[in-house]
This record gives structure tokens, C-alpha cells and sequence, in this order.
């Protein structure tokens, strides 16, 4: 079963010195995309932010080092986890972190 989809996932509410630091990194699928792609910082199941073909899904997370995962649908249309990368985010509190997918070959 495919994950729910979050074209702008809106974050939750926290305290304002929690919300003040958190970053926020998006995702921008292309309108020229062969399907969705997801990412997250969990590995184990399905991504929880998914972008369909031209829409973007975002998240909030804490200011530390990070290692996401990104998946992209396959012929099928079911997400497969296709790489993972490094991310630091440390001192960067309350930024905006945007990721182009750029091309699916």
C-alpha cells in the first residue's frame, strides 16, 4: 500500500523556542518526473513525505546531524528506496533547507 501523501505538510505546533529551531527541508518533485519521490530520516518503512510529480513535501527536524533517505516510485508506481545522504544541520536553527530532484535516469 503506497504511503499517504503530503503535497505541503503543514508543521505541527510546538513551543516557540522548539519551533523557532527547528529546519524545515522540502523536497521539490519536477512536472517532467516519472512518478513520486519521498524522502525521511527513517529507513525501516515507507517515507512519510511524499511529493507527487510536480509538487513539493516538506518537514521539520532537529538542528543536528541527519541522514536522509530518498525513495522514488518505479514502474509500478511503488516507492523504492533509491539513496540516502549526510545531512548537518548543525547551526542551523529555524533555516529552510530546499532539495530538487533533478532527473530520474
Amino acid at each position: 500500500m503506497p504511503p499517504a501523501t503530503s503535497m505541503e505538510v503543514e508543521p505541527k505546533e510546538f513551543g516557540d523556542d522548539i519551533d523557532l529551531r527547528l529546519v524545515t527541508i522540502c523536497l521539490s518533485n519536477p512536472g517532467d518526473a516519472q512518478g513520486a519521490k519521498g524522502f525521511d530520516i527513517r529507513r525501516e518503512s515507507l517515507p512519510r513525505y511524499v511529493a507527487e510529480i510536480g509538487k513539493m513535501a516538506c518537514a521539520r527536524f532537529e538542528p543536528t546531524r541527519q541522514m536522509l533517505y530518498f525513495w522514488k516510485a518505479d514502474e509500478t508506481g511503488d516507492l523504492r528506496l533509491t539513496l540516502s545522504s549526510r545531512l548537518d544541520l548543525n547551526d542551523s536553527d529555524g533555516t529552510l533547507v530546499t532539495l530538487d530532484w533533478m532527473r530520474d535516469h
